[in-house]
């Protein structure tokens, strides 16, 4: 068994890249692909309508957002945590994939649900301008 978690911490699955923030072990893409999946459930778990599992994505990428605008400056975070800054890069990039991800699927059923969707709504034109800033914003922190 320890020759295998071995195999799973050290061996590089990527090389070292400035955008990925490899290298990236198989046991960190396994515990990322595990976040991602376990955020799914939560949306999809017992959703009656594409409207309701909408509704939900835009609850957790709501919650996920809640350590993303904790963790302004990193290494104060990572201090507070006890764990290293390449660490909590990494737990901060998975979230705000996470949150690119969910805010997607959200936008995407309000506008399948036209009836929703309109901008004399006050709600649906906020809406319009977070859907359109969230990518924006994620593409000027790669720079």
């Amino acid at each position: 068994l320890q020759p295998s978690f071995l195999y799973l911490t050290q061996k590089a699955w990527t090389r070292h890249s400035r955008y990925t923030g490899g290298p990236w072990t198989y046991w960190n893409v396994l515990l990322q692909i595990t976040y991602v999946l376990a955020n799914s459930f939560c949306i999809a778990f017992r959703a009656t309508s594409i409207q309701s599992a909408g509704s939900r994505a835009a609850k957790i990428s709501l919650i996920n957002m809640v350590p993303l605008f904790a963790g302004s400056y990193l290494s104060l975070l990572a201090d507070l945590l006890q764990i290293s800054l390449r660490t909590c890069r990494a737990i901060h990039r998975t979230l705000a994939v996470v949150v690119l991800l969910s805010v997607g699927f959200h936008t995407i059923t309000i506008l399948v649900d036209r009836d929703s969707f309109s901008f004399h709504n006050r709600q649906s034109s906020w809406g319009y301008v977070v859907s359109h800033s969230t990518p924006i914003a994620s593409c000027v922190d790669l720079a």
